[in-house]
Parts: structure tokens; C-alpha cells; sequence
């Protein structure tokens, strides 16, 4: 093992066979033994002008370093590092400030783009006649409204679910390494180019993955090699080559395998890759684009969730340049949101149309069981924030909520709840020029009352202030209306 932690990939079988390996009988054993005792050659550099590594077998991948496929511009030196690694970071805070406002903003760009599907209502449409306001620990959120659920094209619910998905890798590989487990990360990527769509790349990559886990010969690699699981992750980017779908694979061994053996499993697994995306026609895959990293279990997933697709830090995706003009969904989606573009708009809602449906996360059979339990969050699950009874401060009537949609202002709301109370939520209010009046309603906690924002009667001033900041405070039931 490298002292970087990254193995060397022992080259299994012959160029007569493209480098896969028959495992059966006395050569898996012959096999496994040359994996173990092979040692770690160097890095061989880069020859002539650097486009293309010779043809031969794959040397040892230095930590951090993954190249091209086919087809795309090399990269040397910082920029090759991996090739989402601009691509997405999780929240691990509650949404806040300017996080909060940009991902609201971009879940109604989205809305614009896909104004039939669910994204276009997620938090803008009100489930009943009152909404909800909810706040604690510096955190507000409505209640009684409608969520999408949608990891691929909401950033607001894919914020909540990735958290929801990094505290269950954290739990898997917490628990697999008190375990005596080891784990790997593996990126896998496809040859493309501009003219191709990103459906039938999408397709392209889940049925490789599905071919390469079928078979005889995955069935002894995978009892050979000490295989436990596996959780898959789909990411994309789009960049001057087209659409980039790629696959990371978090894939765990059994307790007491060796680094040999989980070496020549990660051999075996780019193989077989290029060999099933051959065999469809998409070209031929660079080593220089696999990646096989070991993944410290106690460290646990915080470090390897930027691989994991749609956690983004939506802030900072603005400053984010993919290589060779590369962008992720979100990215695009913040382009159209500042320039109304014609062809952001299509390539996201080409985006869209072939990512939904399609599971972000996915587990090999029993492994969420055999160490989480039984119990399975759906992403609508992770998404959907429910109203706790102690934190229910105020109340929306559903003109006054509709009035905030109508300008662009859920976000702002909730921030002035969050951090000033229902004064400073008031303000906002008379600053977007929606006039209200307060009166009292049961609380979701029993034998508690919580003043509702109630559109104004005649009679009332017309854009009322808080006299003082007892009036609008939770007390007795009654009205208040300011004159």
C-alpha cells in the first residue's frame, strides 16, 4: 500500500483476453497470490505530448490523480484531481442567509424550467387554508406546505436529503469499521462527446454497472476478492464535451480481506467496466479516469460526501468553474436564474427529463439492512421538515402566505423569523408592502396560542408596524390590529 493510501492495480490476465480475468479454480488462487505479493510499481509518466497514456497495463494511480477519458482535454498538475471535484459539498448547517435565499431562488428558476412538475409547487403551495411557521435553534421552516422531494432538481430538498444520506454513510461506515471491515471509493466513468444525450449516456452507465454485476464471473470476484456491498451514487456534469454521467462506488470488503486482494478486486472492477461499455459501442475507457481510494471508515463520510452527487454548496456554485468550461446541474440552473438563457433552459430541462426517476443512491442487497435495520427513509422522507408542536411560534393565513410566493419571498421570511422573531418577520411584511392584522389561533401544542397573520379588515391602517414586541408575542387569545 502506498504511503498515500491508495493501492496499486495488479494487471489480471493477458492482452489476449483484454485484461479480464476467468476466475476459476486454480488460477483465481494463482491470482489472488500474485495480488497480494505484486509490488507497488511506479507511476509511469506521461509520453510524448501528454494526450494519451501508451497502451499497456495500468501502473499504480498516485492519490488524487484521474485523467481523461476518451475524448476529453488532459489535465496536469492541480487539475487533475478528480473530475466532479467542483461539483457538490453538503450543508451540514441548517439553511441560512444567503444559503437559504439562493436555494429558494434556484428552486423557482427550476419551477420556470419544469412549470407541470412538483419542483414548481415545493414550498409554494399551501396544503390548507393556514401555513405554519416553525422556529428553534435559530432554524424556521413552514408548515402545511407542499415538498417535492426531488434530489436531482430542487436544491432545497436536495439539501435536506444528502444530510439525511451522509448521516447513514456515516452510521454504514462507522459501523463497518468497528466491524474489522475495509472500504474503497471507485469512480467509474464512459467516453463521450457533445452530440451524444444525456439520457442514453445515463442508460449507458446504468446498464455497464448492471452487466458488470451479473454473471459468472462477477459471482467469483465477488466471493473471491472478500466483496461485502456496495452503495452507488450517479453524478453529472456538462461540460465542452457533453454530458458526463459517471458512477462513484463506496464498496466495502469483509473483515480480513487484504489490501492485495481488494486491490486486484479494483483491477478486476475497471475491466470489467471497459470491457461491458465496449461491448455497447461507447469506445474505449482510460485507466487514467478510474480511481480506487481507500476510505478511512472512522473518518467517515464527511470526507468523501463532496463525491456524492447532489449536496451542493449552492453558494459558492456560482464561483465554481468546471474544467474545460464543465458545469453541474446547479450550475447551469443559476446561469439561466442570472441570464434567462435559452440554451441553459434546454440543457437542464435535458437534465431533468433523464434524471427523473432515477435513484441517487443506491444499495447492494441487505447491506442498509445488516447494518442500519429495517427502517428506510425515502428522499420524500429527508425532505420533508415536520412541524414539531414546540416550535410552532405564529401562523399564515393562505392570502398572506400566497402574497409572500407571489413575491419571491419564502426565504426572506423565514431568515427574519429565524434570527428576529415575529417582529422582525412583521417588518418584512410592511417592507413588501403586504398588509396584515394579528389575531389568535390554537397552537399545534395543546393549550398554547399562537397569534395568526391574517390579511387586513377595513378599517385598519394599511401597511400596520409593531406597536412593541409584547403584541406580537404568543399570550391570551384575542386580536390585536394596530391603528
Amino acid at each position: 500500500m502506498t504511503a498515500a493510501g491508495r493501492l496499486p492495480l495488479p494487471r489480471c490476465g493477458s492482452p489476449a483476453d483484454g485484461g479480464s480475468m476467468a476466475f476459476s479454480g486454480d488460477r483465481a488462487q494463482r491470482a489472488r497470490r500474485k495480488a497480494v505479493d505484486a509490488p507497488a510499481t511506479p507511476h509511469a509518466p506521461r509520453q510524448g505530448s501528454g494526450d494519451r497514456a501508451p497502451a499497456r497495463s495500468p501502473a499504480p494511480l498516485p492519490r488524487g490523480e484521474r485523467g481523461e477519458c476518451e475524448g476529453e482535454h488532459p489535465r496536469s498538475g492541480a487539475e487533475r484531481a478528480a473530475l466532479d471535484r467542483h461539483a457538490s459539498y453538503a450543508s451540514e448547517v441548517p439553511l441560512a442567509g444567503e444559503h437559504r435565499k439562493r436555494r429558494h431562488a434556484l428552486r423557482f428558476a427550476a419551477g420556470r424550467i419544469v412549470p407541470h412538475e412538483r419542483v414548481a409547487r415545493c414550498g409554494q403551495a399551501a396544503t390548507g387554508k393556514i401555513v405554519t411557521l416553525h422556529s428553534r435553534d435559530g432554524h424556521a421552516h413552514f408548515g402545511g406546505v407542499e415538498t417535492c422531494g426531488s434530489v436531482w432538481s430542487c436544491p432545497v430538498c436536495a439539501a435536506r436529503i444528502t444530510e439525511g444520506r451522509r448521516e447513514e454513510l456515516e452510521a454504514l461506515l462507522r459501523a463497518h469499521g468497528e466491524a474489522g471491515g475495509t472500504a474503497y471509493m471507485a469512480t467509474l466513468t464512459l467516453p463521450h462527446t457533445r452530440f451524444q444525450r444525456c439520457r442514453d449516456l445515463l442508460r449507458a452507465v446504468t446498464n455497464a454497472f448492471r452487466k458488470v454485476k451479473s454473471g459468472r464471473a462477477w459471482q467469483t470476484a465477488r466471493d473471491g476478492y472478500g466483496w461485502m456491498g456496495d452503495v452507488r451514487a450517479l453524478e453529472v456534469t456538462h461540460g465542452a464535451h457533453g454530458w458526463h454521467p459517471h458512477l462513484h462506488v463506496l464498496i466495502l470488503f469483509r473483515p480480513g480481506t487484504t489490501a492485495g486482494d481488494s486491490g486486484a478486486f479494483g483491477s478486476w472492477l475497471f475491466d470489467a467496466w471497459a470491457r461491458a461499455i465496449a461491448r455497447m459501442g461507447m469506445g474505449a475507457c482510460s485507466i487514467d479516469a478510474f480511481a480506487f481510494e481507500l476510505v478511512d471508515a472512522y473518518a467517515g463520510a464527511a470526507g468523501y460526501v463532496g463525491k456524492w452527487g447532489a449536496a451542493l454548496e449552492l453558494t459558492k456554485a456560482h464561483m465554481k468553474a468546471g474544467r474545460d468550461g464543465g458545469r453541474t446541474p446547479w450550475q447551469i440552473l443559476a446561469d439561466f436564474a442570472a441570464h434567462g438563457s435559452k440554451d441553459d433552459r434546454r440543457l437542464f430541462r435535458e437534465y431533468f427529463d433523464a434524471f427523473k426517476g432515477a435513484r441517487q443512491l443506491t444499495w447492494s442487497r441487505g447491506l442498509k439492512r445488516h447494518y442500519l435495520g429495517e427502517y428506510e427513509n425515502t428522499d420524500e422522507d429527508l425532505a420533508k421538515e415536520e412541524p414539531i408542536p414546540e416550535s410552532h411560534v405564529a401562523s399564515l393565513a393562505w392570502p398572506i402566505f400566497q402574497s409572500v410566493v407571489n413575491a419571491h419571498a419564502t426565504a426572506d421570511v423565514l431568515e427574519a423569523l429565524a434570527t428576529g422573531g415575529l417582529p422582525a418577520l412583521l417588518q418584512v411584511l410592511a417592507r413588501l408592502r403586504i398588509p396584515w392584522r394579528l389575531a389568535w389561533m390554537p397552537s399545534l401544542q395543546r393549550e398554547r396560542w399562537v397569534p395568526v397573520i391574517a390579511p387586513r379588515l377595513p378599517g385598519d391602517r394599511l401597511y400596520p408596524w409593531p406597536e412593541t414586541q409584547e403584541t406580537c408575542l404568543p399570550g391570551t387569545p384575542g386580536e390585536h390590529s394596530t391603528h
